[in-house]
């Protein structure tokens, strides 16, 4: 594949043209002994194209963690740009599959006019579904819960990993991308993050300080400086693999094999570390 912009590699690019175009047709067929009866929605001639883009979202955000340890190794009091860059990369590549994941699975009945298949009726009902919640502005926590509960029968446990961690990466994303004030006087004296998030990372030495405690001299440094870390960087870019590659891992990959499908899920199950 050719390279990207700064000559990054593309090479996890996914390219799956679908040339064609009229509209739906409607079938009903049986698969004994494993699918109830129910009307299949076939796709023909519609034209789509599906070139997926997350794992190269990921990409950069990997980049930008090394980039980060490149910087930090160097001198460890700088403040590097490219963890923040990796942070919401990150959070963008895992919205960015559950988008291209939805598309891919609609189109997995083009070109299977007269099959069906409990694979092929699980992939429809995934794309059916997460067109409901993109156009009812769900948010992107809601699309990887109610996919997954599609193609494995049930949701993630809150509060555990991998959705616990891709939960507090989508409400990071949002604190940097939504700027407003996070700081506080604590009861101290001492400026700390008011958003709690930040302080748990604090209390994980993810951060740049541990937070400062009574008897510590005054001041403190500001939440989007706390984050600029090593750690935070790399807990980000794992957050995001885990749940893609969680995700990935139950995608159906029955009879009849679908092009797109079997390279998305195939490219979730190697993402570099």
């Amino acid at each position: 594949m050719a390279s990207g912009n700064g000559g990054r590699a593309r090479s996890d690019l996914l390219l799956w043209p679908q040339r064609f175009s009229t509209p739906l047709a409607v079938s009903r067929r049986d698969v004994p002994g494993k699918c109830p009866l129910r009307a299949t929605l076939h796709k023909v001639n519609s034209g789509r194209v599906l070139v997926t883009q997350w794992a190269y979202y990921l990409h950069i955000a990997r980049e930008e963690r090394d980039e980060t340890r490149r910087v930090m190794a160097a001198d460890p009091q700088v403040l590097p740009a490219s963890s923040i860059t990796s942070i919401v990369m990150s959070a963008l590549a895992v919205e960015a599959f559950i988008n291209e994941l939805a598309e891919a699975a609609d189109m997995a009945q083009i070109g299977r006019e007269g099959i069906t298949s409990c694979a092929l009726i699980q992939l429809q009902d995934l794309a059916n579904i997460l067109k409901e919640a993109e156009d009812s502005q769900g948010s992107v926590t809601l699309k990887y819960q109610v996919a997954y509960l599609v193609i494995s029968g049930g949701t993630f446990p809150r509060g555990r990993s991998p959705f616990q961690e891709f939960k507090q990466l989508v409400t990071l994303r949002n604190l940097l991308v939504h700027l407003k004030p996070g700081d506080r006087h604590s009861s101290s004296g001492h400026v700390e993050p008011s958003q709690s998030l930040i302080r748990e990372f604090q209390q994980k030495g993810y951060t740049r300080t541990p937070g400062r405690k009574t008897g510590d001299p005054l001041g403190g440094m500001s939440w989007l400086q706390e984050i600029q870390t090593v750690q935070m960087a790399d807990w980000a870019y794992s957050s995001a693999r885990s749940i893609i590659a969680a995700v990935g891992a139950v995608i159906p990959e029955d009879y009849p094999r679908t092009a797109g499908i079997e390279m998305l899920k195939r490219a979730t199950q190697n993402i570099t570390a």
